[in-house]
């Protein structure tokens, strides 16, 4: 957590000369970023193994948990907060190239990341960590660098506290659609809802829900989750067509660093400050919420 902090200030101290550079840092990072979660996903024999098995379950509850989390804060933004938002030029909206563009190279990195760590018999144990560091540090400098633009637009608006409901309604969409999901698979309401509550956050969730519900039920939740961080990267590109906020509800906890590059590239650079809150809230909510869940089973 310290280097984050660390890459961040130097980004927003440097601001200035670093600015015209922090698009292509973005792209940059974010690239190396997927192709070190591809060789992750690769080496892992146990969710290879397991995809075959859990894959169709792990589908429903990835799409019905974003769905209808991408749903509620739609509507919310529709009915409370649509005239406060500032919408791009249509031009600029419309470039709908550069998306399939970005979310093709996006599937090449992933893919090659998986082929590599799969394959690369010889490949150093470490060197996911060390690409995973290398672009935690790209992409942290470069947020840093739009920070200032984040703080003074939020700072400036008056409905601040509409923008604060933004986790909240991601929590309740989540964990809504993960229930929908366990009616159709036939399991409990509660690992279904706390599933789905994982909200990509599944590095600590996974090994909780592990604990509490057996290991097939963690092993749904993560590959569940990691599907859906993968989406992330697909989906909002298009979803920021139409919706400023969607993004919010898709990403879950990964807004504030994995998957915050795609979200900075996607939507003016105000929200990358909101990306940051909605993932530091969340990640504080879900152990919150898991805790809560089991206690009532």
């Amino acid at each position: 957590m310290w280097l984050v902090g660390i890459c961040v200030i130097i980004g927003y101290l440097l601001g200035e000369r670093l600015s015209r550079w922090s698009d292509r840092m973005i792209r940059v990072g974010l690239y190396i970023l997927l192709i070190a979660m591809g060789m992750n996903l690769g080496r892992s024999e146990q969710i290879l193994k397991a995809i075959p098995l859990l894959g169709a379950q792990a589908v429903l509850y990835c799409v019905a948990s974003s769905l209808a989390s991408i749903l509620v804060v739609y509507f919310y933004e529709r009915l409370f907060i649509h005239r406060f938002i500032r919408r791009r030029h249509p031009l600029e909206r419309s470039a709908l190239g550069r998306e399939a563009l970005l979310i093709g190279l996006i599937a090449l990195c992933i893919i090659a990341g998986i082929t590599s760590g799969r394959y690369w018999i010889n490949m150093p144990s470490n060197l996911p960590a060390v690409l995973f560091y290398l672009s935690l540090i790209v992409i942290c400098t470069s947020i840093g660098v739009v920070i200032r633009t984040s703080l003074h637009y939020i700072s400036a608006t008056k409905k601040l506290w509409l923008y604060a409901m933004v986790p909240v309604l991601v929590t309740l969409g989540s964990v809504g659609g993960g229930m929908l999901a366990g009616l159709v698979t036939g399991r409990s309401l509660v690992d279904s809802a706390a599933i789905g509550g994982t909200m990509v956050f599944y590095s600590f969730a996974s090994v909780v829900i592990t604990q509490q519900s057996g290991v097939d039920v963690g092993l749904l939740a993560l590959l569940s989750n990691i599907l859906r961080e993968i989406l992330t990267f697909a989906a909002v590109p298009f979803l920021a067509r139409y919706s400023e906020l969607s993004a919010f509800g898709v990403g879950g906890a990964s807004t504030m660093d994995v998957t915050l590059p795609v979200i900075k590239r996607s939507l003016p650079e105000e929200y990358t400050l909101l990306g940051i809150f909605n993932g530091v809230v969340l990640s504080v909510a879900v152990p919150l919420l898991l805790m809560l869940l089991y206690s009532l089973a």
